[in-house]
């Protein structure tokens, strides 16, 4: 119908503005324009051509008139206020106590206090608003009422339906109800926006809630829009709302994003945007709600035939794998089995026959979580460029962190929650032409996480002709068959038969592998190296263990051996942090990567909080990357932000007048006026604009304020750190790369230091800057000083 087409036009035009920047990117623009392309209108009850509703007329108010207003977005039809004492619909707000024989119940609850007089039996429950309500129809002893286990208030539906272009105009928003019209006599301060509820104008009201960044609200439909729209928003307590706090608790959990009312009196003074901010705390994480089990149960719409089955449901096999019980050595031998890293020289390879319909990525009915970096497409070895607005994606859930949400196919990140079968789905508008998928992991030893990892990948049919399973049967043979080649021993599935067994092959094979390891390159092939990593052991070990000396051997040799591929890479050392838990441990992999560096002719490497990095790098190419910081503190001049030299970068300038031997890039600071990562995020996206129309490129390699700053002339790259100013104090990335404050007189003004024969910019003072992030004893060298993980000792 024409309502679902206008629909999917508004969103498309909106695709770049309003909903990337408001909506939580799992329910965000893609995924929002293809559902609707499943449903059309249902069969629908009809009093004269218009659908009868129950909801409360006798007041203006907002809550109670998106029930009209969506059922009409719906239908393309009108409604009437419904005869109770024939068929009708119910749906939003707290009221099954007016449900009937006659009524079909959709999205509604209880507000927790009806008698079992009150809520009907007969009335036909197609979803309800939470898990409090469902409890409450069915509990035993109570009314005895089945309803199905799926929940959501359908006002989280609306930004299918709505999404104009709102400029953000107002820094709060505050919601009155038609209870609180005290509040509404209050005086409110410039950035302060007054929301009135007390209207029938649904679609202004909306536009007025679009136009906050932030939304404070008593009223329970306040906070179930702002969370539709991805607007943080802050409960402000009451004792107005009927039911008390009940119903909102049945909210929450069905979105799993819990909140606790807070206590502040609107009309005991001005509501100043400082009133608000000192007195409230904002939530901006995202709600976790899958929208099609709501769609599906909605009485107003039905499946289209040959429409996409729920994604879940169709989940392709894993490959065959021998239960651990009956192969109880398979973790002895191979206690890193699945092991695959997250960068360029260590990544899953998952070879296939293109073009490309839909790839899964899933774990077994245990509970796991899927937590990886992202995913590349290649044809014949050249990456291809996917367009995230021709995709759609789903997933069991996602437990990514606001504002790091972007695309899994700029290693923006795949994250679900704890739980049983794990998965994420991309599917393709049109097929895509690749023959390989590369997954790349976690960059640290958490990517444990994915060792149970299974990818299928569909061909233009949907059906799943390559499933790839981390730790499968066929894994294991080929390591098998791997290691027997390498060392010359007879090796098959049955030295897994018992513990014993395979504790016996594992100490002869990893001797005589760190025995040939010291003779030269064990094998050149990066494939096979992965699967040699499974033999040296990646989980956090026991207070009294500690990694063999074939092990050391082994792991030195796997990292050197990714240096000898790939010269500047810097590895995947960083996977195996949960063994290098120590200084001690440190130390070990130094002098190790020495003795394999010997021996297949690498450039000497230092262990770095990275990786491994050539021995003063950074010196050896002095004058390019002095010439590069100059040239960036030039262009980020040019744009209005006066770079200055910072951390380790000032670290060797003032130390040792020279970048330091094991530092291995270059990090600059630039002043901003913010008060907070919000409005810093704003000034950097204009920045970062401006930067790539100067034609430089500009990325960002983790969810923290900094970016990389890279010039295409040279491909070489300087790492910029926000200040956030906010008068006398000022917040920057500190220990840990937490945000934290230190006095403002401490970096500005800027001061100079000549580094390497040039004139550089730095902290107003440059040694009590140094103090405060390295503390008192910065001037003396500790390589390990600040490690990005715990270290024992």
């Amino acid at each position: 119908m024409s309502i679902y087409r206008s629909a999917r036009g508004r969103l498309a035009r909106e695709a770049r503005t309003r909903l990337g920047r408001r909506l939580p990117d799992r329910f965000g623009m893609r995924r929002f324009r293809h559902l609707l392309d499943d449903y059309e209108v249902a069969s629908l009850i009809e009093v004269d051509g218009k659908v009868p509703l129950n909801y409360f007329t006798y007041r203006p108010n907002f809550g109670d008139l998106l029930s009209p207003w969506l059922v009409e977005q719906m239908t393309g039809r009108e409604v009437v206020v419904a005869d109770r004492k024939k068929p009708h619909y119910v749906v939003i707000g707290s009221i099954i106590n007016q449900a009937t024989a006659k009524s079909i119940v959709w999205g509604s609850g209880t507000y927790g206090t009806e008698g079992k007089d009150e809520v009907s039996p007969k009335a036909h429950y197609a979803a309800v608003r939470g898990p409090l309500t469902r409890a409450k129809l069915g509990a035993s002893r109570g009314f005895g009422i089945r309803a199905p286990e799926i929940y959501g208030d359908p006002a989280l539906l609306l930004p299918l339906y709505y999404m104009p272009e709102v400029p953000v105009t107002h820094e709060y928003g505050v919601v009155v109800r038609w209870s609180e019209r005290r509040w509404a006599q209050a005086t409110f301060g410039p950035g302060v926006k007054m929301i009135d509820f007390a209207r029938s104008d649904v679609e202004a009201v909306i536009r007025e809630l679009l136009s906050c960044k932030r939304i404070v609200t008593s009223s329970l439909h306040g906070l179930i829009v702002a969370d539709a729209y991805g607007i943080p928003n802050a409960w402000l307590a009451s004792d107005s709302p009927r039911g008390g706090v009940y119903k909102f608790y049945d909210y929450f959990a069905s979105v799993d994003k819990f909140r606790n009312p807070q206590a502040l009196d609107l009309a005991a003074g001005p509501v100043t945007q400082e009133r608000l901010r000192d007195s409230l705390t904002f939530d901006d994480e995202a709600i976790t709600y899958d929208y099609r089990p709501l769609l599906d149960s909605s009485p107003f719409l039905r499946r289209k035939k040959g429409a996409r089955p729920a994604p879940a449901a169709a989940l392709p096999a894993r490959e065959p794998s021998t239960r651990p019980d009956k192969q109880p050595g398979r973790s002895v031998l191979l206690p890193s089995l699945g092991f695959f890293a997250g960068n360029a020289v260590n990544y899953l390879p998952v070879r296939m026959e293109g073009p490309v319909s839909q790839i899964r990525l899933f774990l077994p009915k245990i509970a796991g979580e899927l937590d990886l970096r992202g995913l590349e497409l290649y044809q014949a070895g050249r990456r291809v460029t996917v367009d995230d607005g021709k995709t759609t994606v789903d997933q069991s859930s996602d437990a990514r962190r606001p504002g790091n949400r972007r695309s899994p196919f700029v290693l923006g990140g795949i994250r679900s929650r704890k739980e049983s079968g794990a998965w994420w789905t991309v599917s393709f508008d049109t097929p895509v032409g690749a023959d390989e998928v590369r997954v790349f992991n976690r960059l640290d030893g958490w990517g444990s996480r994915a060792r149970h990892l299974s990818v299928a990948v569909a061909g233009p049919d949907g059906q799943f002709s390559t499933v790839r399973s981390v730790d499968s049967d066929r894994v294991v043979t080929e390591t098998l068959e791997l290691l027997a080649r390498l060392t010359g021993r007879k090796l098959d599935a049955s030295v897994l038969a018992s513990a014993e067994s395979a504790a016996a092959a594992r100490t002869e094979v990893l001797a005589e592998l760190a025995r040939r390891a010291g003779e030269g390159l064990l094998t050149p092939d990066r494939e096979e190296q992965r699967l040699l990593a499974a033999l040296v052991r990646t989980h956090r070990l026991a207070a009294d263990e500690i990694l063999t000396d074939d092990e050391w051997t082994l792991l030195a040799h796997l990292l050197v051996a990714e240096r000898v591929r790939v010269p500047a890479t810097k590895t995947s050392m960083r996977s195996f942090h949960l063994v290098l838990d120590s200084h001690e441990a440190l130390r070990r992999l130094q002098s190790e990567v020495d003795r394999a560096g010997e021996v297949l002719g690498t450039p000497p490497a230092v262990v770095t909080r990275h990786g491994l990095t050539d021995v003063g790098g950074l010196r050896k190419r002095s004058d390019d990357h002095v010439a590069l910081m100059r040239k960036a503190a030039g262009v980020l001049d040019e744009c209005g932000y006066p770079a200055m030299l910072a951390y380790g970068t000032l670290l060797g300038a003032v130390r040792e007048g020279d970048f330091l031997a094991h530092d291995d890039d270059i990090d600059m600071l630039i002043p901003l006026q913010a008060a907070t990562r919000e409005e810093a995020d704003e000034i950097l996206g204009g920045l970062h604009t401006r930067l790539r129309e100067l034609g430089w490129k500009v990325s960002r390699p983790n969810s923290y304020t900094n970016f990389h700053l890279t010039d295409p002339a040279t491909g070489l790259h300087i790492d910029v750190f926000p200040l956030l100013v906010d008068g006398d104090s000022t917040q920057l990335h500190m220990e840990k790369m937490k945000l934290r404050a230190i006095p403002t007189s401490v970096v500005l003004p800027s001061s100079t230091i000549t580094f390497l024969g040039e004139e550089m910019l730095a902290p107003a003072q440059p040694e009590a800057f140094l103090a405060e992030r390295y503390g008192e004893t910065w001037s003396t060298p500790d390589p390990f000083y600040d490690w990005p993980w715990a270290l024992r000792d």
